[in-house]
């Protein structure tokens, strides 16, 4: 499921990206590894016994991303993760908020309308 929906707006992320780029070359991480989670369910399993508790996966749902949430929340933040080089703040804060302003004036960059949710698993963790 997540490879399918896992990804939030793809193609807004990725124009926003190759405009970031107009201004600091390809000094940007692929975008595509920011969907590689960190843990699984065996490591989150495993934290959580090293700490007495039996954790189980009891369900996973799809939530709905809201883009103006995305663009305030998740595109300055993921594009900085990205980064290869340092930028001050000041100025990479104006490069994305300029390519973001580039970008949600183009009809073909909000055309993705299948990646606009985020993949939720929901876990229980018992005392053990």
């Amino acid at each position: 499921m997540s490879k399918e929906y896992g990804f939030r707006y793809n193609h807004f992320l990725e124009r926003v990206i190759d405009e970031v780029k107009e201004h600091i070359g390809n000094n940007i991480r692929d975008y595509h590894s920011l969907s590689i989670p960190p843990h699984n369910l065996r490591s989150i399993q495993n934290v959580s016994s090293d700490h007495g508790f039996e954790t189980k996966q009891v369900n996973t749902y799809l939530a709905h991303r809201d883009l103006q949430d995305l663009i305030v929340g998740y595109v300055p933040t993921a594009i900085k993760e990205l980064l290869t080089i340092r930028i001050d703040d000041d100025s990479i804060n104006r490069i994305i908020s300029e390519s973001i302003s580039k970008v949600i004036k183009d009809p073909e960059a909000l055309k993705d309308n299948k990646h606009k949710y985020d993949v939720i698993p929901l876990f229980i963790s018992i005392k053990q």
